[in-house]
């Protein structure tokens, strides 16, 4: 037991807190919880954590925000339910928003146990563990982090906040009110009737994948619940159902080890105290696939915020938000990678492609993200055009001039110019895709090849001999994004069997320009989104940071990556080549949106649909490729064989007039007794000359006449 630990405990205990020592985060002491417990201290020894016993009047709101838990959504949408929480002193040993809110309520308040992601820490339920103890499993310290430079608790339970009433009236037990469940005929909660559709199915598939890994039934269980019930707010139909299956599957895999029934239906009743009412604008499963779906814009107010954004300037939602993604992959710092735990960590670079019929607001749309990040202030960024692969490079190059090592007659160094690397950021906009195609079409063009290399941050370009012509970007030393405009049919030229093959078409996002959830009415704009991770000063130390997923999402894209490095699975879609890889992009930066560098699993659900929407975008252009050539061979064939038939015509008519005048060249012929050919062709009108040769040789065939080696023709007896 070290000093420190020694002086925390005894301070909590001199300023009103109960003291229980934990190993790890297991009670180390009988007799000390609960509603009959023993408020005496118990102090810590050896190694044992430090936790704390809430006393009467005092709860803790424990939200559990990491991974997959949904503690931070239960929170918002609580929030927007009841109005926002005071600020309060807040323990854990995560980040925000995952910890421990105190809040001072009445001496008799009991409040209901749990919410989807939060619990509820009451003097009679559960306990803390607090600082200065460390977390057994990530090895983290727990913290205080206060709202004041006094922590509230050093002045005792009294200097906490009040929790409001309308909080305070939700979570009291005796108010609790709950719906009886049903699992047939529900159609006005989120347990929706009918058949399950493929959404919901895919939430049991997911549950007994995760259980099947080794994966906690419990919390598998708790995420398989919370998602069925978003599905059942956007109007999924067969909810009811899942969740009736879901239950089965889980009170078989428990197989009476513990009250399975009990904890999912107090899961089930936390559902019923966040969920909202179901959507009701038609079958979610029949929306346009092209689109992004409600259920994305509502988890997170980021997103929540660029839609807004979006539509307070008649853009598309998508345009906005994939432009803002770019826009923020080429302003970050480009030391900042992600670590998916399959090769290198990777580069957040990101393109993406916005196709649209024309008028469709593929321009406006991605400018409208300029609003929303706001001027970018790193003085190295730079926006501009794209003309070739070199111009690429250029954009990060610039002349210095540097001291040769040599002097002047006078003494002083010499210098000269150099070209090398002066910026590492900038983002590249092309409005117009088909002046992109142009310079990819061109002999030798380099644009694709680079654009492919800078993609996932390797090494361009080359150092040439002479240092003022040289062009060299090392491997992650630079940050970009790209955004290009295309028309439906000019954008196929990303899809062309060589670019497939090339792999340029897998590099991009894909957006559609066409809106149709923009309202009707004018909506004022929400100005800048704040808190998104933009500032170098974030860093700890100044050094940019890698970006870990969670373990278990390394391991499912380990083994993604191992099946087909083994050639135990190939990928059926060359198009989804680079799935993981974009996900993985999409997920960091949808973190960063958040002001975060961690990703959770929650960015790693988001970049699933946005991966799934572009997907849906870039094969519907690749699908009406297809069909474009098709027609366009179609086309070409009947023209071919239209024109074989009025040659078959013309040699048809032709045949005729010829059959005429090879009968009228034989009468004279014989009525000559032989002639020359030059001779018998003068006999001819001028417009019937051309046809002699045609005709005096199907004479010939016929056995009318006979021509020597002279050209002499004689009839034949």
């Amino acid at each position: 037991m070290n000093d420190l630990t020694i002086r925390a405990a005894e301070r909590y205990d001199e300023t009103g807190w109960q003291v229980v020592p934990v190993n790890g985060k297991t009670l180390a002491v009988k007799g000390r919880t609960g509603r009959t417990g023993s408020t005496e201290s118990v102090m810590p020894t050896g190694n044992q954590n430090i936790a704390i016993r809430l006393p009467r009047g005092v709860i803790g709101i424990d939200v559990d925000a990491y991974g997959d838990k949904p503690g931070a959504d239960t929170l918002r949408r609580l929030a927007d339910k009841l109005g926002p929480l005071p600020e309060t002193d807040r323990s854990g040993s995560r980040e925000a928003p995952s910890g421990i809110y105190l809040f001072r309520v009445p001496e008799d308040f009991e409040s209901i146990g749990e919410l989807p992601g939060i619990e509820i820490i009451q003097h009679h339920h559960r306990y803390m563990v607090v600082e200065p103890s460390i977390h057994p499993d990530t090895g983290q310290t727990y913290r205080w982090e206060t709202v004041g430079e006094t922590p509230m608790w050093e002045s005792g339970p009294d200097a906490l906040p009040k929790l409001p009433d309308a909080w305070a009236d939700f979570l009291r037990k005796t108010n609790a009110v709950v719906p009886q469940r049903r699992s047939e005929d529900a159609t006005d909660d989120f347990l929706t009737g009918g058949v399950p559709c493929d959404e919901v199915t895919r939430v049991l598939d997911r549950y007994n994948d995760r259980t099947g890994n080794g994966e906690s039934r419990y919390g598998s269980m708790i995420a398989a619940q919370y998602r069925l019930m978003k599905l059942g707010e956007d109007g999924h139909p067969g909810v009811g159902t899942a969740m009736d299956t879901l239950e089965g599957l889980y009170l078989s895999d428990v197989d009476g080890e513990r009250d399975a029934t009990g904890e999912f239906n107090r899961g089930l009743t936390g559902l019923y105290l966040i969920a909202d009412e179901p959507l009701n604008d038609g079958d979610p499963c029949e929306r346009d696939p092209r689109i992004l779906p409600d259920r994305l814009w509502n988890s997170r107010d980021s997103l929540r915020h660029i839609r807004t954004a979006a539509h307070a300037q008649t853009s598309s939602a998508d345009v906005v938000l994939y432009s803002t993604l770019a826009r923020l992959s080429s302003a970050v710092h480009h030391g900042v990678r992600v670590v998916t735990g399959v090769k290198s960590p990777a580069s957040l670079n990101l393109y993406v492609a916005v196709v649209g019929r024309t008028g469709a607001g593929k321009s406006s749309g991605g400018s409208a993200s300029r609003d929303v990040l706001g001027d970018i202030a790193n003085p190295e960024y730079r926006e501009l055009g794209l003309g070739s692969g070199e111009g690429m490079i250029e954009a990060f190059m610039g002349d210095v001039f540097e001291e040769t090592g040599e002097t002047t007659k006078d003494g002083k160094p010499k210098v000269a110019r150099v070209r090398k690397q002066v910026r590492h950021n900038a983002l590249f906009v092309v409005d117009e895709g088909h002046e992109l195609n142009k310079v990819m079409e061109r002999t030798g063009s380099t644009v694709a090849p680079i654009m492919r290399s800078a993609w996932v941050g390797e090494t361009m370009g080359q150092a040439n001999a002479r240092q003022e012509n040289s062009r060299n970007l090392p491997a992650g030393s630079y940050a970009l994004g790209l955004i290009v405009g295309y028309q439906v049919n000019t954008a196929a030229a990303l899809l062309t069997e060589d670019e497939i093959n090339g792999g340029t078409p897998q590099r991009f996002l894909w957006a559609w320009a066409t809106d149709p959830n923009i309202p009707r009415k004018r909506i004022d704009h929400p100005g800048e989104l704040k808190g998104h991770a933009l500032d170098g000063s974030f860093f700890p130390g100044n050094v940019p940071p890698l970006m870990h997923f969670p373990d278990d999402l390394k391991d499912q894209m380990w083994e993604y990556q191992w099946k087909r490095a083994t050639s135990e699975e190939s990928e059926e879609n060359p198009l989804d080549a680079h799935s993981n890889l974009m996900r993985a992009k999409v997920a960091a930066l949808l973190a960063l949106l958040e002001g975060r560098y961690d990703v959770n699993h929650e960015d790693w659900e988001l970049s699933g649909i946005i991966w799934d929407t572009s997907c849906a975008v870039r094969d519907f252009v690749h699908a009406e490729a297809i069909e474009t050539a098709k027609r366009e061979k179609e086309r070409a064939s009947a023209e071919r064989i239209r024109e074989a038939e009025r040659t078959a015509l013309a040699t048809t008519n032709i045949g005729a007039k010829n059959k005429q005048l090879a009968k009228a060249l034989t009468k004279k012929v014989e009525d000559s007794g032989g002639i020359g050919s030059s001779e018998l062709r003068k006999t001819l009108h001028s417009k019937k000359r051309p046809l002699f040769a045609d005709a005096i040789e199907y004479a010939e065939t016929q056995g009318w006449v006979s021509v020597d080696e002279n050209g002499f023709i004689t009839p034949v007896k």
